[in-house]
């Protein structure tokens, strides 16, 4: 394990004196053992996971300095330190890590040899780069599954699917599957390979019960159902933001009516989400797949608009019909946005 004297601020800074940079290198260590087995170190060496390499490196940073103040919003520096920087800084990498997009909108369309995103950030395939894209991902896996199961700082305890409260933390479970993910990788992983581990190890553990968050952590970086690449030597990645749209059915709650035998003419049906929603990202022609009367009649034309209420995680779609008694059927998404831009 290497540790360095940094020269750029005035005194030098021990990197030693930072326990974020000491997890980093650390986890070197360990995601070099793990992948491909403890005989083999050269495993990590390719274009893509020599990338990712750095990434579990970062994610262990962070995983080892959080603390249950600590929300999903917030902006998470590495290495303000050594940078003679405020905690508050930027640190060594081009964004600090949050979930919260306009803080860190870096996605894997920021991974190639040329040209810019979207958002405006540079193409690279320089290691540590590419490792925040990968960092990312898993940094909004953890959040996603604190969100469902909450947060242990006691990380020692370690996860325990039929433990107590706190050996179930969604942090503890988050390490659990990315560490699992290592050892089931080949050697030398694409990141779709990578990804793919993680979803296997949550397999195994749980039976898949986390597959929705894990597919929509990696879906909002863009590395969702439709990723693909050559090889984990390849500079060219297709990025994806879809998730299957079987697993994430369930996220509407509940919906107005429910179905049955109606007495009334109706003029607006109802749907319900287990999140809020982004109202500005929500448009009729897009996320109201169709809309059909009697006899299968098209009846998109008639829907006269769309409505949030219930902090946004309702919509209600007002419309005209027919005086035709009759079936009448509304199908809605599959991929409508979350408030936190994440697809849903």
């Amino acid at each position: 394990m290497q540790m360095f004297i940094f020269t750029a601020p005035n005194p030098d800074r021990d990197g030693d004196l930072d326990a974020g940079i000491i997890a980093h290198e650390y986890g070197h260590g360990v995601s070099n053992r793990l992948t491909g087995g403890p005989a083999n170190s050269s495993a990590l060496t390719s274009l893509q996971s020599g990338g990712m390499g750095e990434g579990w490196s970062d994610f262990y940073s962070l995983m080892f300095t959080q603390t249950a103040s600590d929300t999903r919003d917030q902006a998470y520096p590495v290495g303000t330190y050594v940078l003679a920087q405020s905690p508050t800084g930027n640190g060594i990498r081009r964004k600090p890590y949050s979930f919260d997009k306009s803080i860190n909108p870096l996605t894997f369309e920021a991974f190639g040899t040329s040209g810019t995103t979207s958002y405006g950030v540079g193409r690279s395939t320089q290691v540590h780069n590419v490792g925040e894209l990968w960092a990312s991902a898993l940094w909004d896996l953890n959040w996603l599954l604190i969100g469902k199961t909450g947060f242990d700082a006691n990380l020692h305890s370690g996860y325990n699917a039929s433990g107590t409260t706190a050996q179930r933390a969604g942090n503890k479970l988050a390490m659990k599957l990315v560490m699992d993910g290592m050892k089931l990788q080949p050697v030398n992983p694409s990141f779709v390979q990578a990804r793919d581990a993680i979803m296997l190890a949550d397999q195994n553990l749980t039976g898949g019960a986390n597959a929705r968050d894990i597919w929509l952590s990696f879906a909002r970086r863009g590395l969702g159902t439709g990723a693909a690449t050559a090889s984990a030597g390849s500079s060219t990645l297709t990025t994806s933001f879809d998730v299957p749209a079987a697993l994430f059915d369930p996220l509407v709650t509940a919906s107005t009516p429910a179905g049955g035998t109606l007495l009334s003419p109706l003029n607006n049906f109802s749907f319900t989400f287990d999140e809020a929603l982004n109202t500005g990202s929500f448009s009729v022609a897009d996320d109201i797949t169709s809309f059909t009367g009697p006899g299968g009649s098209d009846l998109k034309a008639n829907i006269t608009s769309a409505a949030f209420s219930n902090s946004n995680k309702t919509i209600t779609v007002n419309f005209t019909v027919p005086a035709i008694i009759g079936v009448y059927s509304m199908t809605i998404g599959p991929n409508i946005t979350a408030a936190d831009n994440g697809k849903r």
